[in-house]
């Protein structure tokens, strides 16, 4: 779990392999939740986050969709909002029975309104389903909303991707150097 953790700040291809491995000795492992230091589902979450970090929308879907299934009543409703979050976004690209503009709803519905990296999480799931409607305006203050929740719980990765998201629809909407320089940002916060 901790070398998966490792890959994915490097961006590197074993960010997959390190959690596949994780899940495929998850049973034999007595207490594997403590032993992680995380709920099973929510590893299948990260590893749904890796498949689409690395580019495979397929399996980017399928473990996505698989965490989804793994939802149940004794789930945290934190968890279960990364969950609905993580397949809201492959549901963009994969027809899925429950749909984008229903996983974002349900994300955004267990994140609830106390700031969490969750919730802006699932502000940024909401604001590409946006995005993919022409809605640009209520896509921008979600995304602007979701860099002021990241950056209140202090989750630097979700505020840099929030801000990416920013970036890309100032752009969409002709605001070019606002989102070039919002863009530099980016870059520059990354390589801090």
């Amino acid at each position: 779990v901790r070398a998966g953790a490792a890959a994915a700040r490097l961006g590197a291809a074993e960010e997959v392999t390190h959690r596949e491995r994780a899940l495929a000795l998850w049973d034999q492992v007595p207490d594997a939740e403590s032993v992680a230091g995380l709920a099973k589902i929510e590893l299948v979450v990260l590893l749904a986050q890796s498949w689409s970090a690395q580019g495979d929308g397929d399996r980017w879907y399928a473990v996505a969709r698989r965490a989804v299934n793994m939802v149940g009543p004794d789930t945290s409703p934190l968890v279960a909002s990364r969950a609905y979050s993580a397949l809201a976004f492959s549901c963009l690209f994969h027809a899925d029975s429950i749909g984008t503009e229903e996983a974002v709803r349900r994300a955004l519905d267990h994140a609830g309104e106390s700031p969490s990296e969750e919730l802006a999480r699932a502000l940024i799931a909401s604001a590409a389903l946006r995005i993919f409607r022409d809605e640009f305006t209520p896509a921008l203050a979600d995304v602007e909303r979701a860099a002021d929740v990241a950056r209140t719980v202090a989750c630097h990765e979700v505020h840099i991707d929030a801000l990416g998201w920013r970036a890309q629809v100032l752009f969409i909407m002709g605001r070019v150097r606002e989102s070039l320089e919002q863009r530099q940002y980016v870059v520059d916060a990354d390589r801090r």
